[in-house]
């Protein structure tokens, strides 16, 4: 857990800044609004073409009464458990603390990770305090005044400056420079967006200005992303070309090679109110999908996900019930 600074900044420290990003806001209300208290998930094991009727309690998550997850416990086949995971939230829903236990030197729960979270009254993040099961740190956020994001600083042991992510924007160009520790360059990024602020393209530079990764997306005339290209040190990795139905979900993702073959990489389906009811993926361009098939109630809530793994040959079920307030 020692790169988590630079992990969760890579996936898009922009969005966390304000709390949740938005798919788990969506997620959030839902809860909320079927009243849910608890989903427990089982893991049923097929014999044949039969799942297990006996099968394990995998998880249970609880939420609190604004659909936020409070506590989740998951369980080994055996019914021990193997991790604790416990949040708390201020009154705009924004997460203050996460803490994991686990058990890795001792018989017991012990915490493995935690971490708190603190924002302005603007619910913008000012800073959060680690523990990632070493040692801890912090890290702070700073903001200009118009609320985009300035500079984010991990402090280490000491009080000593480890990283430092600073901000610059010009026009519709974000530029991120990264020093590790304080004043010593280590890479920077360039991310350049269009006028809806759709991201078109994010480069990644090492210390000397080189081009090291670079990600070109394209965008339909709804804003939808249609087209993802990834290039390192300036040759084709991969693009991914990405189809919708008339509700605007993803129905199929296409992945280009860059000696111009092609193959399909995923498929969705969905149902009249819009949830997931099949989804089949490729490992590499293999012949046979790999799928999971899940079954809803009359509200919406997953009742069962019947998932197949190709590779693997491995089919297993998982079916949830459900406690409301």
């Amino acid at each position: 857990m020692k790169n988590i600074f630079s992990v969760l900044l890579l996936l898009g420290i922009s969005v966390s800044l304000f709390g949740q990003p938005k798919d788990q806001e969506k997620e959030r209300q839902r809860i909320a609004e079927s009243n849910i208290k608890t989903i427990t998930q089982w893991t049923h094991r097929f014999s044949g073409d039969k799942p297990n009727p006996n099968g394990y309690k995998t998880s249970v998550t609880q939420y609190d009464r604004n659909g936020n997850p409070i506590e989740i416990v998951n369980y080994r086949s055996s019914g021990e458990i193997s991790s604790r995971l416990l949040y708390k939230y201020n009154n705009q829903n924004l997460r203050t603390e996460y803490v994991m236990y686990q058990r890795i030197h001792r018989p017991e729960l012990e915490v493995s990770y935690k971490q708190s979270f603190h924002y302005n009254d603007k619910g913008l993040k000012t800073h959060e305090v680690v523990y990632d099961g070493q040692a801890g740190y912090r890290i702070t956020y700073e903001y200009y005044p118009d609320d985009n994001l300035k500079e984010i600083v991990k402090y280490g042991v000491g009080n000593r400056v480890d990283e430092r992510w600073a901000y610059t924007y010009k026009d519709n160009i974000q530029e991120i420079s990264i020093f590790k520790p304080d004043k010593v360059l280590s890479s920077r990024m360039r991310k350049e967006h269009d006028a809806n602020w759709n991201l078109l393209r994010d480069i990644r530079l090492d210390d000397k200005g080189n081009e090291v990764k670079r990600i070109v997306n394209r965008y339909d005339d709804k804003n939808r992303l249609v087209e993802t290209a990834e290039y390192y040190s300036g040759n084709l990795s991969k693009k991914q070309e990405f189809r919708y139905n008339n509700r605007d979900l993803v129905i199929e993702v296409i992945q280009h090679s860059p000696d111009g073959s092609s193959f399909i990489q995923s498929k969705y389906q969905y149902d009249t109110n819009g949830s997931l009811v099949e989804e089949q993926w490729s490992e590499g361009g293999a012949q046979e999908f790999s799928h999971k098939q899940s079954r809803y109630n009359d509200e919406g809530n997953v009742l069962e996900t019947d998932s197949y793994f190709a590779p693997y040959r491995y089919r297993v079920l998982y079916r949830y019930t459900y406690e409301y307030f």
